[in-house]
C-alpha cells in the first residue's frame, strides 16, 4: 500500500483506486516525444503522457546515476512498445 502521506498519491479504497499526480515538466516529455501521435488515439497520448511523469519521477528520486539511466531507459523502451500494442 503506498504512503498515504504523501500528496502525490491519493488512494480510493472505496473505488479501488489510486490517483497519482505526475510532473510533466521535464525531460520525459522529449525522451517519449509526447508531442508526435500521427493516430490521433487519446491512449497514446493518454500513455505517453503516464510514462514521460514516471521518466522525471525517476530523475528527481534516483540516487544512482548509472540506475537512474537504466530506468529512464527502460521507460522510454516501455513506451515505445506500449505506442506499439496501442496502434496495433
Amino acid at each position: 500500500m503506498p504512503d498515504e502521506k504523501d500528496p502525490r498519491i491519493t488512494v480510493n479504497e472505496d473505488e479501488a483506486t489510486i490517483t497519482v499526480t505526475l510532473s510533466m515538466n521535464g525531460p520525459g516529455a522529449q525522451m517519449v516525444r509526447t508531442d508526435f501521435n500521427p493516430s490521433g488515439l487519446s491512449d497514446v497520448d493518454f500513455m505517453k503522457m503516464v510514462v514521460a511523469g514516471c521518466i522525471n519521477e525517476i530523475d528527481v528520486l534516483g540516487k544512482d546515476p548509472r540506475l537512474t539511466a537504466i530506468a529512464r531507459t527502460k521507460a522510454e523502451e516501455f513506451a515505445e512498445k506500449a505506442v506499439k500494442s496501442i496502434t496495433a
